[in-house]
């Protein structure tokens, strides 16, 4: 989106840098009722007609930060991301249980370890490998 394609009070991420870089890739920006342009982190500026350079950039909608307005202040904040575990990113069906995707991992493990002839050897280790997976479902996934 074009500068004056943005509403009012919204947050946007600037997708194309300015003429002049005063906005780069990455900033994050809101318009303010009175027309300024505001950057987290770097205040902001109000457009004037001969600093057509400076506007030029084009933006989107940054859906993790919210501006808000209170008493005609504002700011813009990033809003808090929700923290999943292993077994919602891997996109499991909330009808299965973490047990009964452990299960079927070591299942798989052990098909694997059927096939090369080794499962003998390694069965001990079994419980402790179930132990874990379940655990590891059950974790804070990493971004």
């Amino acid at each position: 989106m074009k500068y004056d394609e943005l509403e009012k009070l919204k947050p946007y991420r600037i997708a194309k840098r300015s003429t002049d870089k005063i906005f780069v890739v990455g900033d994050v920006i809101w318009i303010s009722p009175n027309g300024d342009i505001n950057s987290v982190g770097s205040g902001w500026i109000t457009p004037r007609e001969e600093e057509k350079a400076t506007y030029d950039f084009e933006a989107e909608e940054a859906h993790d930060w919210e501006v808000i307005s209170v008493s005609g202040h504002e700011y813009c904040r990033k809003l808090e991301q929700k923290k999943m575990t292993n077994f919602e990113k891997l996109g499991y069906s909330k009808d299965e249980t973490a047990d009964e995707i452990a299960v079927g991992m070591l299942l798989e493990r052990i098909r694997d370890d059927v096939e090369k002839n080794r499962f003998d050897a390694v069965f001990a280790q079994y419980v402790g490998l179930y132990k874990s997976m379940k655990e590891w479902l059950e974790s804070e996934a990493e971004e």
